[in-house]
């Protein structure tokens, strides 16, 4: 809608992004590409401005490359149980600190690669479900990920004990290093690896 990639992938911008404060979202079933690649996207703009994603089946690539200074935070709300693919959601958001809103990857879910790449500043995250099917959790460029959101993530782990495979939360090592023994038991407890 604020951004259109042709075949070619040049960008259209084809919407005046000051009407976005303006845009229900709420009822909104596929989001796609929905403000990729806006570099005019700031906190200012934004305001107290909440995406509302409870019914999107789809947010691939919906604040990817986003990248802006003067935004650090991205507020969501309905959830996202009703999402099936989240592929490059957040991806790129270097500056974005602050996830506001909770995350759920549910069993519908069944493409979550790259969905934080690359998000450097991030924080602050929460989820309340996590059905994990791959390996592609990562947040291994977010060195500044908050004990608390690693715990959100650990504490939302479905458990996948009777699984012939163990799939994987990658965290990196500087966010590792910031986890006790019992806290990465949370994982292991659920038949999922850390790296």
């Amino acid at each position: 809608m604020f951004a259109y990639a042709d075949i070619n992938n040049k960008i259209t911008y084809n919407t005046d992004l000051n009407l976005l404060k303006h845009v229900d979202t709420s009822e909104m079933v596929d989001m796609s590409y929905f403000c990729s690649y806006r570099k005019d996207l700031t906190d200012e703009l934004l305001g107290d401005y909440v995406f509302n994603v409870g019914n999107s089946r789809n947010l691939a690539g919906a604040f990817r490359r986003c990248e802006n200074k003067n935004l650090t935070k991205i507020a969501i709300s309905g959830g996202t149980k009703n999402c099936e693919s989240m592929y490059y959601c957040f991806g790129f958001l270097s500056s974005v600190r602050v996830i506001e809103g909770v995350i759920s990857i549910t069993e519908k879910c069944t493409n979550i690669q790259y969905c934080f790449y690359n998000c450097q500043s991030l924080e602050e995250v929460r989820f309340d479900e996590i059905c994990l099917r791959s390996n592609y959790l990562s947040f291994a460029e977010s060195k500044n990920l908050s004990v608390e959101s690693m715990l959100s993530i650990l504490n939302a782990l479905s458990d996948n004990t009777g699984l012939d495979t163990t799939y994987k939360v990658t965290f990196g090592t500087a966010n590792l290093a910031k986890l006790t023994q019992e806290q990465k038991e949370i994982a292991y407890n659920k038949n999922i690896s850390l790296a």
